[in-house]
């Protein structure tokens, strides 16, 4: 697998300063290096330099509401989504990956309805009808709050948007969202393999933690410190695609970051 890290936004100025920050951190895989307003010849820089170095560009984050019940949100957001995968097939990268979105607020029953299945399917449809990617794929992050949220959801998704453009993103913690599904974390990821396999595109790294309060709370945490199955998912990832990027996300220090790297590398060691 290819280990890369969810940052690099501010700390260079050039492809090489960029490359040299990817390849210090002892990296093959990163996020897109610029957003959807750099320049044609940015963007080719920037996907040259990677294409000469090696280094594999994961993903391009989109992280935009596109199924809001507020017109003027959804619209603006639809732009950005599409911008942002029209970058991701202009830079190389595997893919853009966004949520669905909360269609009033985080947590609300209609994002979990049939309704919120059937705008997520045509909202999908839009942004890779107008971009018509010929080599990034659209990707959706499980999430455990809207859909797709389950393994079968997103297979019925994949099913039903019915797009050559639409890929597979795959973040296990993000379905672990029960005490049952957290201490099956294993077995639920090797389903999500089976299944959605052929089409997963990048994998996120982060773990989480279940609190032992009476009500059911989770809490996200760095890879290695929660109840997610490490063993299972690079030896997953690896049986699949031995060059598919692993991002690691949301910690806060170069050093945390560099810990987690060193822990992933170990467990890949021991999972063969």
């Amino acid at each position: 697998m290819r280990l890369g890290v969810a940052r690099y936004f501010t700390d260079y100025d050039s492809p090489e300063a960029w490359v040299d920050l990817v390849k210090k951190a002892g990296h093959r895989a990163a996020v897109a290096p610029v957003d959807e307003t750099a320049a044609d010849d940015v963007v080719a820089a920037y996907r040259k330099a990677a294409e000469a170095n090696d280094i594999v560009i994961a993903e391009v984050g989109v992280w935009k509401n596109t199924c809001s019940d507020d017109e003027a949100v959804r619209k603006a957001n639809m732009a950005i989504a599409k911008a942002k995968l029209h970058l991701a097939d202009r830079i190389g990268a595997r893919c853009a990956v966004n949520i669905v979105g909360e269609r009033t607020k985080r947590g609300a029953a209609d994002d979990l309805t049939e309704e919120a299945f059937e705008r997520a399917v045509e909202v999908v449809r839009e942004i890779l009808d107008d971009v018509q990617p010929q080599r990034a794929r659209y990707c959706l992050e499980t999430m455990p709050y809207m859909l797709p949220d389950s393994v079968e959801m997103y297979e019925r998704m994949r099913l039903a948007i019915d797009r050559p453009g639409f890929g597979v993103h795959c973040d296990p913690a993000n379905f672990l969202h029960s005490p049952r599904n957290y201490h099956a974390s294993g077995a639920i990821i090797r389903h999500f393999f089976e299944v959605l396999g052929p089409h997963i595109l990048s994998c996120h790294a982060k773990d989480v933690v279940l609190n032992p309060a009476l009500l059911v709370r989770f809490e996200e945490v760095a890879p290695g410190q929660g109840g997610q199955d490490w063993r299972t998912y690079v030896r997953e990832i690896n049986r699949l695609d031995p060059e598919m990027p692993l991002i690691i996300e949301h910690l806060r220090t170069d050093e945390a970051y560099a810990d987690a790297t060193a822990y992933l590398r170990g467990i890949e060691a021991e999972a063969g």
